[in-house]
């Protein structure tokens, strides 16, 4: 038997994703999706007992494969021992909207929080040195640091500052045309903010910014 592996919205509508295979073979994950897209489009309810032809259903899988990027969402998980504060620092103050919220009788807590669109920077050791001189002066940051852009660097420093976090370096104008922050937050992130100065575009014709070649 298949077991349910996630609840969520779609399209405004509840949705449950199934993962494994029937009997038959059959991706349950894709008749599922499947059956809810007809549900929307015909005005009636998904059932159980549809079974959709498996043709249908690969040509369901090759079309999601063809048009969906492979990673949908990057999702930055933190333990914080001091929950409550932590909360109240990123949605209250730092003003992330929180996007849902969960907990159980053990008092298990949990609150995802939108941090708008998000990008994995991969940086080399000679990079990371190099940002924290120019940002700070010195070798400060650990091997995860967490960047949030906003529109002012120097009032949202001063706003969570007040807030409790610790600033490490103040608001600095880097070579590559940013405003930039460091702050020790709660539940134990060093955090930079970061509040851009030139677009893409213009950054790229700057000395050193280009597009890493690709590697097959």
């Amino acid at each position: 038997m298949a077991e349910p592996a996630d609840v969520g919205l779609l399209g405004g509508q509840t949705f449950l994703a199934v993962t494994g295979r029937d009997d038959a073979g059959r991706d349950d994950a894709a008749w599922v999706a499947l059956l809810t897209r007809r549900a929307r489009t015909e005005g009636g309810t998904p059932r159980g007992g549809l079974r959709p032809d498996p043709l249908e259903i690969d040509t369901v899988n090759s079309s999601e494969q063809s048009t969906s990027p492979p990673v949908r969402q990057l999702r930055l998980v933190v333990e914080a021992d001091d929950y409550e504060a932590a909360v109240a620092f990123y949605r209250d103050v730092l003003g992330l909207p929180e996007q849902a919220a969960f907990s159980s009788g053990d008092e298990a807590r949990v609150v995802i929080l939108d941090a708008g669109r998000a990008t994995l920077e991969i940086a080399n050791p000679a990079q990371k040195r190099m940002i924290d001189d120019v940002e700070v002066g010195r070798q400060v940051a650990p091997r995860l640091r967490v960047a949030f852009e906003v529109e002012d660097t120097a009032g949202t420093t001063d706003r969570l500052v007040a807030a409790g976090a610790t600033q490490v370096a103040p608001p600095t104008t880097t070579p590559w045309q940013s405003v930039n922050a460091r702050l020790d937050a709660p539940a134990g992130l060093h955090i930079t903010l970061f509040q851009e100065l030139r677009t893409l575009d213009e950054r790229t014709t700057l000395d050193g910014f280009g597009t890493n070649p690709t590697h097959s």
